[in-house]
């Protein structure tokens, strides 16, 4: 009779341990399944790198504010701004890209398959500068960055997110052809 109750106990703690097991793995499973979504990949010929936020955010943030105009076919000029952003300097996210060309431009692609080419010169904020009137008075001086917060808030993804470019410099008047929505690839190129 012992012998049978040993038995039996033996088999309950193995069908334990068995059911124990299985829902670690499935607990594992489950876990590997709610990993970061990647927002951002940088590509430069063969070399290809994808960021999520959590990488986005681990690099030196840039603050401040811009206004950006737009002039179209109507006598009517409209300006937007202050607009207050968060993120990094576009030029910090090629720290990782392998034989990186000291001169290069990029191709910035959006969710909506929108695509933006930009020179050297305007990476490194050299970009036209207007007045209130929408006459250009002068050129550079911004920065160029990669926003993910906009006022202090995470950029709403149906609104121009989550990721977007910005030209930033706490005054400076920008076009807003230059201000890309929905950002989710940057293509280096070299020039």
């Amino acid at each position: 009779m012992n012998k049978i109750k040993i038995s039996i106990l033996a088999l309950i703690n193995i069908i334990i341990i068995t059911f124990a097991i299985g829902c670690t793995e499935i607990n594992d499973n489950n876990e590997q399944k709610q990993e970061p979504p990647i927002l951002l990949t940088i590509k430069y010929g063969d070399f290809q790198i994808n960021y999520t936020l959590n990488d986005i955010e681990s690099f030196p943030k840039i603050e401040g504010s811009g206004y950006y105009i737009k002039v179209g076919w109507l006598p009517e000029i409209k300006i937007d701004g202050p607009l207050n952003y968060t993120g990094v300097e576009i030029t910090s996210l090629f720290e990782d890209v392998e034989n990186m060309p000291e001169i290069y431009k990029i191709k910035i692609t959006s969710s909506d398959g929108w695509a933006s080419n930009f020179s050297y010169n305007e990476i490194l904020g050299n970009v036209d500068i207007y007045n209130e009137s929408g006459n250009i008075k002068d050129k550079g001086g911004v920065s160029m960055i990669l926003a993910y917060m906009k006022d202090g808030e995470y950029i709403n993804e149906s609104d121009e997110g989550p990721l977007r470019i910005a030209f930033i410099d706490d005054g400076a008047i920008t076009s807003s052809n230059l201000w890309i929505k929905m950002v989710v690839s940057i293509e280096i190129i070299s020039s």
